[in-house]
């Protein structure tokens, strides 16, 4: 009853925005524009989700423990009007209609207990779509996916890519998402409280040279590093969980499910599948 209840106020509410009577002043542009820009620029991108926004609230989130440090980098950064630093937010604000059942009401929640943080640290301006790494799954409309990730590949192609991500994450592994790249490398970091190792991770990737493409799946803590790395002039792109997506997309799957290669984390398991070109990318490890 509780849940219920829950979910016929976070509805009423947001109904409230959709019909103006409560005004939105946070606008997100669509994927479709996100992907232009970043196809026509050389910009950095950084994206919020629930759980940044979470942790900001000072709620625990999985995988990340709070740590008053990293809440006051994320303020920061989701505050930033940087040059050449996009910041994305979930296409949460002006309408829910394109998404499926379950992901509407997971966002009207969502913003039923969080629209304070939004207000409280984002201003009247348009963001970059956070959903650029979420662009299939919650849609109820897949056929527009194909042209999306077909877009998306574009671009790293002919680009030196490293791959920032965690010990399970497997970027690209038994898939063509990232095949246009010219090179790739990883620099393998802890899937959980990757916040705890940031400086050394850090110094890792500023062994990199800043000719390379910087992706990053990393969580909260690959937010940071970001903008981080995009001050120390490289460019850098978060893009979260895109790899699951595509590995969706591909399956036709409409509801999310565990891929197996998110089981495999030590070298022995690697090589037990095959994973030998994934073990050769690999430039550095962090425990």
């Amino acid at each position: 009853m509780k849940e219920k209840v829950k979910r016929v106020l976070a509805k009423f509410v947001f109904q409230l925005y959709e019909k103006q009577i409560l005004k939105n002043k946070i606008f997100v542009n669509s994927i479709e524009q996100t992907i232009d820009h970043m196809l026509t620029t050389e910009d950095s991108l950084v994206r919020f989700g629930d759980g940044e926004i979470k942790l900001i609230s000072g709620k625990e989130i999985p995988l990340q423990k709070p740590d008053q440090r990293l809440i006051e980098r994320l303020k920061e950064i989701l505050q930033t009007e940087e040059q050449g630093v996009c910041i994305a937010l979930p296409d949460i604000f002006s309408g829910l209609s394109a998404y499926t059942d379950r992901s509407r009401n997971f966002w009207m929640e969502h913003l039923l207990f969080h629209r304070k943080e939004y207000k409280q640290y984002c201003s009247n301006r348009k963001y970059e779509n956070a959903f650029f790494s979420r662009p299939y799954i919650m849609y109820k409309n897949k056929d527009i996916c194909f042209s999306r990730f077909e877009k998306i590949k574009h671009i790293w192609n002919g680009k030196k890519i490293v791959f920032v991500e965690g010990n399970t994450t497997h970027n690209g592994v038994g898939v063509d998402l990232f095949e246009t790249a010219a090179s790739i490398e990883r620099i393998i970091c802890p899937s959980s409280q990757a916040w705890e190792k940031y400086e050394e991770i850090l110094t890792i990737c500023k062994k990199n040279s800043p000719d390379r493409l910087i992706l990053i799946s990393l969580g909260t803590a690959g937010k940071v590093l970001a903008v981080d790395l995009h001050r120390l002039g490289y460019r850098s792109i978060d893009i979260g969980n895109l790899d699951m997506e595509y590995e969706w997309f591909l399956g036709g799957d409409i509801e999310k499910r565990r891929l197996l290669k998110h089981e495999i984390c030590n070298r022995q398991e690697n090589e037990a599948a095959g994973y030998f070109d994934y073990l050769q990318q690999i430039i550095a490890i962090i425990h």
